[in-house]
């Protein structure tokens, strides 16, 4: 059976081919005159794919592809590179545990599975990837070592080798943490973020699988953010956002849980403040164990986000002081010009006030954003 869609003229996302109203906008999908929108197939529609559509986009022959495992590993990857075991497996990649033997040092090797090889486009994700985390040298943000090509023709990327979990496997353990652990993780990705929005790095895609915690002598989890294979640059050397260059209206791009309604919409001019929203969702989930909304789908996503208030972070945890209840509903605001302007001046909402002093051990955490910086 094959559903039919029509793509909305106001929101620019498929809908079903009887929706006579868009959900997300509340206006007529089809034009008034009676003439009706053609149906259309939305993978059909986008013609020839290029290096300029989204690198998430892949076909579905190929994501059902990816969920079977991979060959059978390379025993040495450029001939320095020994993998030892496998750590975790993506929809796109592989995570190797292995040894760099020139210098004896313990790594992490990605590698893109085999039948996304020749996808130009998650190749240039790959790349992409690569590029962007040469160029973040920042103790919050994974470090990269090396990339290069396996003899199969699969682009490998070596990252420095974590010790400890994603804050995703945290969460659900734990359900809700201590509230001075999930301020101190949302501090350091804020951390993050401040270096890699002053470099005009956009992540676009935060959440908790992208957030490891290392295993450190201290009670608190030192935080490493990951992934950074959709990020997009804030502005072109025009000053433009390049964003606008490189994703079309109505691609959407990221996880529908922890995207701004801007970002759910398929909006172009994307800012820091969609990596600000996702603070707040993982900000949120670590103190409540839920997350704000349930939406599986960025069009249901923004239909909750039009119709539904968020819900008082203290509802589910009355314990949460005012000033952290506060700051999570200002980074969880829907228009973007309520939440703060930048990843600064959302550290300093996360900074207790004087009156509270047992919550100034997170202000232990390490702040080099400014430093970074200047470099």
């Amino acid at each position: 059976m094959v559903q039919r869609f029509v793509r909305c003229r106001h929101c620019g996302l498929p809908h079903d081919a009887d929706a006579p109203i868009c959900p997300i906008t509340n206006l007529p999908v089809r034009e008034v005159s009676g003439g009706s929108m053609q149906a259309v197939n939305p993978a059909a529609s986008r013609g020839p794919r290029t290096t300029d559509d989204d690198p998430t986009e892949i076909s579905a022959a190929a994501a059902l592809a990816s969920t079977r495992l991979a060959g059978p590993a390379a025993t040495t990857f450029a001939g320095r590179y020994r993998v030892r075991g496998l750590i975790a497996r993506g929809g796109m990649g592989v995570v190797y545990d292995a040894v760099d033997e020139r210098i004896n040092r313990s790594v992490a090797v990605k590698v893109l599975l085999p039948e996304f090889a020749k996808d130009t486009i998650a190749v240039a994700r790959f790349h992409a990837e690569v590029k962007v985390l040469a160029a973040l040298a920042h103790p919050r943000i994974v470090t990269v070592f090396d990339a290069g090509t396996t003899e199969a023709g699969e682009p490998f990327l070596v990252m420095e080798r974590l010790e400890g979990e994603p804050l995703s496997v945290r969460i659900r353990r734990e359900s809700a943490l201590p509230m001075l652990d999930a301020v101190h993780v949302a501090r350091q990705v804020l951390e993050a973020l401040s270096a890699t929005h002053a470099r005009g790095i956009l992540h676009r895609d935060l959440k908790p699988e992208n957030v490891f915690l290392v295993q450190t002598p201290e009670s608190r989890p030192s935080v490493r953010v990951l992934d950074f294979g959709v990020a997009r640059r804030l502005f072109n050397d025009e000053g433009l956002s390049a964003d606008a260059t490189l994703t079309r209206a109505g691609r959407v791009v990221g996880t529908p849980s922890y995207m701004a309604f801007e970002q759910a919409t398929g909006q172009r001019d994307l800012d820091e403040r969609v990596d600000l929203y996702a603070v707040g969702v993982m900000l949120f989930e670590m103190l409540t164990g839920q997350l704000p909304w349930s939406a599986k789908s960025p069009v249901t996503l923004a239909i909750e986000m039009r119709t539904k208030p968020v819900l008082d972070v203290r509802v589910r945890r009355p314990e949460v002081p005012s000033w952290l209840e506060a700051a999570t509903r200002s980074l969880l605001a829907r228009e973007r010009d309520h939440r703060p302007p930048d990843a600064k001046s959302a550290l300093k909402l996360l900074r207790p006030p004087p009156s509270e002093p047992e919550y100034t051990v997170i202000d232990t955490s390490i702040d080099v954003s400014e430093e970074f910086e200047k470099a």
